[in-house]
């Protein structure tokens, strides 16, 4: 990755990452794909910038940290269809 010197680009770079996970999150859970798969459909969408494998190094990297892991686990406490139709409600519309 390049050096970044400009701070207001380095806190820009990133500002996706949760749109990318909780957009992973529903199409691993409502659509039964796998993260590679749905990264690829992000990308093929043009829902967030990025490769296919760009996509889904970040949300390798991602998952690594633990405030990302954190909140997967709180989100997995909300059970079946009430949590796939909040994670459409809230970022749904972005994949259609």
């Amino acid at each position: 990755m390049k050096a970044i010197l400009n701070p207001a680009a380095a806190a820009a770079l990133h500002r996706d990452d949760c749109e990318l996970v909780l957009m992973v999150e529903l199409l691993t859970r409502r659509d039964c794909l796998s993260v590679r798969c749905a990264c690829k459909t992000i990308a093929e969408k043009g829902a967030l910038p990025g490769s296919p494998n760009s996509l889904y190094e970040r949300h390798k990297f991602l998952m690594k940290q633990r405030p990302w892991r954190v909140l997967r686990q709180g989100l997995k406490q909300i059970t079946g269809a009430l949590y796939v139709e909040i994670l459409e409600e809230t970022i749904g519309a972005i994949l259609k």
